[in-house]
């Protein structure tokens, strides 16, 4: 397994304040890009999503860029997979090894986050044309 992966990277508990499964806030994104940040959670087995603000300043973000140390799992994209009762492997493990539990996040954490794909989706911003 990637060294990189330890538990500390399922340490954020809330959604931070620019992440795409907040209700309010939040970057808005393409409808594609909300599809396949949702897909991380949803359908990829082993994927992993940083949150955004763990991603170092110097990362140019052009690209999906390789797990960095100091980076963690963004909250909201694990709040929204527990809230559809999706698994990917990277969770299960985690779970399994004792590293994260769903409870983990705060009841109000879950109330911040989007609960279905039609309302992310329907929260996308539809006039963006193009995104790296």
């Amino acid at each position: 397994m990637d060294p990189r992966i330890k538990p500390d990277i399922f340490k954020q508990k809330v959604a931070c304040a620019d992440c795409p499964f907040r209700r309010e806030g939040g970057v808005r994104h393409t409808p594609e890009m909300a599809a396949s940040y949702m897909a991380h959670f949803l359908t990829r087995p082993g994927s992993t999503f940083p949150c955004h603000k763990s991603v170092p300043k110097d990362d140019t973000r052009e690209a999906w860029s390789e797990w960095q140390d100091g980076q963690v799992l963004c909250a909201g994209g694990l709040i929204f997979a527990a809230k559809h009762g999706a698994k990917n492997d990277l969770v299960r493990f985690a779970e399994h090894a004792g590293w994260y539990r769903p409870d983990q996040h705060p009841p109000e954490a879950f109330a911040e986050v989007f609960d279905s794909i039609p309302e992310m989706m329907l929260a996308a911003d539809w006039e963006k044309k193009d995104e790296p």
